[in-house]
């Protein structure tokens, strides 16, 4: 079940804090049981690539954890930028990188020895350059995830040669295929 657990650590990643537990409880319940209906089925355990096929049919992580988010919403301007599926994720990237952006310009400002408030023009640049490259980076994440709902990798496979990518490779990989 470690391609079940690793599947799971997924949708995590996508699901807003509150109430997390419980989702991945009910899906993980549900995947077991269509698991056990396979097995049942096959009569025999299934293989990884049989396991990794029924979670290609549950679906992409991003998308199967918007099910199940209450918050369905998204950044749009005129059209949707950033969707129901990615934005739990932007919106907690997107708070770690200002919030140590901040923290960064406050100890900078201490041990310096200046007022935080002369810096404030080039605090609000620094605050508006962090949203833009985040947004633009989640925007063609969503593009792809868009064009391509059904090309997704499981993360965390081996680092062997036959081995698939990271999820930071994966999610690089994503961005590039969304430019093009």
């Amino acid at each position: 079940m470690e391609l079940l657990d690793r599947y799971l650590n997924s949708v995590r990643s996508y699901l807003p804090s509150a109430g997390q537990d419980d989702v991945l409880r009910e899906l993980a319940d549900e995947i077991r049981s269509r698991m056990e209906d396979r097995e049942g089925e096959l009569g025999r355990p299934l293989t990884e690539a049989e396991q990794e096929a029924l979670l290609r049919q549950v679906g992409n992580p991003a998308i199967v954890a918007s099910r199940y988010s209450p918050d369905q919403s998204g950044l749009t301007f005129g059209r949707k930028i950033i969707g129901p599926e990615l934005f739990p994720l932007y919106k907690r990237i997107l708070g770690i990188a200002i919030g140590i952006m901040l923290m960064v310009t406050l100890l900078a400002a201490i041990i310096l020895r200046r007022n935080l408030l002369e810096n404030g023009p080039g605090l609000l640049s620094q605050v508006a350059l962090q949203f833009g490259i985040i947004t633009a980076i989640f925007a063609l994440a969503q593009l792809n995830l868009s064009r391509n709902p059904d090309q997704w990798t499981l993360p965390g496979r081996g680092r062997g040669p036959n081995s698939g990518p990271s999820a930071f490779e994966a999610a690089v990989e994503d961005v590039f295929k969304g430019v093009s």
